[in-house]
């Protein structure tokens, strides 16, 4: 008899379980409602039974790796992964859990469903209790082993714990987890059940099946990447109903389509169709007419099945550890690529900040000298119309009684057109300077501030290792930026701030007088040099009329050169007054050159040089870091390559 086969032998072995899908495949067509045509090739009432007795068949003939050497390949994947998630720095605590989880132990079976009433409902029936024997709890996983019944259950925070004195789960060391429905728990907490549970029983209804989007996600985050050690109980649906194989076959294609592709056929999936109506009736579980009824022995038979052998036993447990380790693996894989985008992102925003601050320094350097320059150009201008007006007025004649009196001209003159209004403009100009200077290093130490707290989830926040450390590279270079700050423009200096005066100064030491008195210089030296002329001139002409030449001769002929002399005179004051103004003109050419020269060295010594060095050991830093990474994710491709494709 079934029950006997289950629950009453000392060990049912693989045998009491064909003997039993043989039993279910030869009853008379009154029980068996006809072949189900199709991949399933099974009776829709003991679809699960017929299916496990062959997979009893392909573990008889096939030769897996011995239990041992299998558990303990998966033990050491686990290990690996470990050593892995403490290099790389894995930062949520529930994902180190789950790969430190104790997968020796008990074969964990995770009961879960939209329903909490069904999925109760299921658990119960299998366990021939009922609800006044192990007490249902609202909100909370119910961990299930076997033990002497309590009166009192011990609650944890988010489980209880419960024992029962249910014989299989004794001989097979099983502990049930029963998960309330989806919106009583968090996503962590089913994770973490689903991760450390060697196999997953998933409730549905014959309404349902499987088309509620909570249902259809749990496919897809779990059986859809691997997890392929489910067998699914359709709760109130009759397993002699005539509309029973169409809904298995509904429910079947379901679990096709959430099917992983990317790897080779996956375990069988057994469709149980349950009614517990009619299953805790009768107080004795031999009765085969009830359990017959509810299909719960037949789901009890797919559940039996994977854990009957000790072969069977590590097959599943085995592949909820490579699922596990390979799901790590995705999440530091993905992490780490998440990671190094996020850094490559923040090169690229380096890289613009260096680009702004050159940007920054063409601009203010071409205001300066389109604009601040220009107040000294407007200077040299006036001075210039000046001094021409000047040297109109005081011809070479004049030179003979105010020659002595050129330089003091001169230097009255520049003194009335001084550089002042230059002056007061090379010191707004350097106040601008300043606030650019302010405007820069600010907006540097916001985009540092920014990489030093990224928002929590974010790729820097969850890169483990690399990014900690790149976040604590950032915390030393930010105090290097604080050092070297500017001030705003309205607090007294500290740190890095541009001297006020220091364009200021250099009109201040601007001097053209020297060549006023060069050119008074030169103007008495030429005033000595044509009066001597001249009274050569006249003497030797006096002394010629002397000697005998004729004076209507000599006279022309002296005021012809006399005349000569004087327009030489001319000329050479012409000369001296170009000459003059030329160096003059270059003196504030020099100004204006030497102006621009100290303010772009200024700017480079006060804005340029500081950011950039600043930015630099940012990139530096950023480029060890992902170096790092592309290490680690070496690492983490090595270890999923040596994971085999198969259905986990």
């Amino acid at each position: 008899m079934l029950a006997a086969a289950l629950g009453r032998s000392p060990r049912p072995g693989v045998f009491a379980i064909r003997q039993t899908a043989r039993h279910a495949l030869f009853t008379p067509p009154s029980l068996n409602a006809g072949l189900y045509a199709g991949p399933l090739l099974r009776t829709s009432r003991l679809y699960a039974a017929a299916a496990t007795a062959g997979a009893a068949d392909v573990s008889a003939t096939s030769a897996p790796p011995k239990p041992a050497k299998e558990l303990a390949n998966a033990s050491a994947l686990l290990t690996q992964v470990a050593e892995l998630q403490i290099s790389l720095g894995e930062p949520d605590a529930h994902w180190v859990g789950r790969v430190n989880a104790d997968f020796g132990g008990h074969f964990r079976i995770a009961f879960v469903g939209e329903s909490s009433a069904a999925t109760s409902d299921v658990v119960e029936a299998l366990l021939k209790t009922g609800a006044e024997t192990i007490p249902r709890t609202a909100g909370k996983i119910r961990k299930i082993g076997y033990g002497a019944q309590s009166p009192e259950v011990q609650a944890e925070q988010n489980h209880v714990d419960i024992r029962a004195p249910v014989e299989w789960l004794s001989r097979h060391d099983v502990e049930i987890c029963e998960l309330p429905n989806f919106d009583s728990i968090t996503p962590a907490q089913l994770e973490d059940v689903i991760y450390r549970s060697d196999l997953v029983v998933l409730v549905t209804t014959a309404q349902q099946r499987l088309s509620r989007l909570r249902e259809s996600a749990f496919m897809e985050q779990f059986y859809g990447k691997g997890k392929a050690s489910v067998v699914i109980a359709v709760h109130g649906l009759s397993p002699h109903g005539s509309d029973t194989i169409g809904v298995l076959e509904g429910i079947r294609e379901q679990v096709q389509h959430y099917a992983r592709k990317d790897t080779s056929p996956l375990p069988h999936v057994a469709i149980v169709p349950v009614e517990t109506r009619n299953a805790l009736r009768s107080e004795d579980v031999s009765d085969l007419a009830e359990s017959s009824a509810s299909g719960v022995d037949d789901l009890l038979v797919s559940i039996i099945s994977r854990i009957d052998t000790p072969s069977d036993r590590a097959a599943h447990k085995s592949r909820a550890a490579i699922f596990t380790a390979e799901q790590a693996l995705d999440r530091l894989l993905v992490g780490q690529t998440a990671a190094d985008r996020a850094l490559e992102q923040a090169s690229k925003e380096l890289q613009s900040l260096v680009s702004r601050v050159v940007r920054t320094e063409k601009r203010l350097v071409r205001d300066f000298e389109q604009a601040d320059l220009a107040v000294v150009q407007d200077s040299v201008s006036a001075l210039s119309a000046a001094v021409r007006a000047y040297f109109d007025k005081v011809k070479f004649w004049k030179l003979f009684w105010r020659s002595d009196f050129v330089a003091d001209d001169l230097k009255a003159m520049m003194q009335r057109h001084n550089l002042l209004q230059a002056e007061y403009r090379m010191v707004y100009a350097v106040g601008k300077l300043n606030e650019g200077l302010h405007g820069l290093y600010e907006r540097v130490q916001e985009h540092v501030d920014s990489l030093s707290q990224p928002a929590p989830g974010t790729p820097l926040a969850e890169g483990g290792a690399p990014t900690r450390a790149l976040l604590q590279d950032i915390s030393r270079i930010q105090q290097i930026l604080t050092h070297k700050t500017s001030p705003a423009p309205d607090v007294s200096p500290a740190g890095i701030k541009i001297n006020p005066f220091f364009l200021r100064d250099q009109l201040v030491h601007f001097d053209a007088t020297p060549h006023c008195s060069e050119l008074q210089r030169k103007a008495e030296k030429l005033v000595r040099r044509q009066l001597i002329y001249q009274l050569g001139l006249y003497s030797s002409s006096l002394l010629a009329v002397h000697l005998g030449v004729p004076f209507a001769v000599m006279a022309p002929t002296a005021l012809a050169l006399s005349a000569s002399g004087l327009g030489w005179m001319r000329l050479r004051w012409g000369s001296l007054e170009t000459r003059f103004w030329g160096n003059v003109s270059q003196a504030h050419k020099t100004l204006k050159e030497n102006i621009l020269n100290v303010y772009e060295q200024e700017f480079t010594r006060g804005v340029a040089k500081p950011l950039v060095s600043v930015i630099r050991l940012l990139e530096d830093a950023i480029e060890l870091r992902r170096s790092d990474i592309a290490r680690n994710r070496k690492a983490v491709e090595s270890a999923l390559s040596a994971i085999p494709k198969t259905g986990v």
